[in-house]
């Protein structure tokens, strides 16, 4: 017999399903797009840091940021870039960012909307 029966334990719930980690943490679905492009940069940087074996001293010249701040980039501290700053951090590495930005709308048509 389960003992836990109708003495006000509650079933556990089922988890809503997200499409990604930052669908999950967001609170909006504006948000947690801004989460995803600022996440793109912030990894590639991060990579070419560890590629060219940089310390967080050594990184935040390179990037042209203060070093407070390279330890946020190679800490993953998100919330502390803007998309402007990240795209400047990959200028200043000599890189560029590139994205493959789409626009999708809710009806699936691929076609960017008219803004007349």
């Amino acid at each position: 017999m389960n003992s836990s029966v109708g003495l006000g334990v509650e079933a556990p719930r089922k988890r809503k399903p997200y499409a990604s980690v930052w669908d999950a943490i967001a609170e909006t679905p504006q948000e947690a797009e801004n989460l995803r492009l600022r996440s793109e940069p912030m990894d590639k940087i991060t990579a070419l840091i560890a590629q060219n074996n940089w310390k967080q001293a050594e990184a935040a010249s390179p990037c042209g940021v203060m070093r407070s701040r390279s330890t946020d980039l190679l800490r993953g501290r998100i919330s502390r870039f803007s998309l402007d700053a990240l795209v400047n951090i990959a200028a200043a590495l000599g890189g560029a960012f590139m994205s493959n930005w789409s626009w999708l709308s809710k009806s699936g048509n691929r076609a960017w909307p008219r803004c007349d």
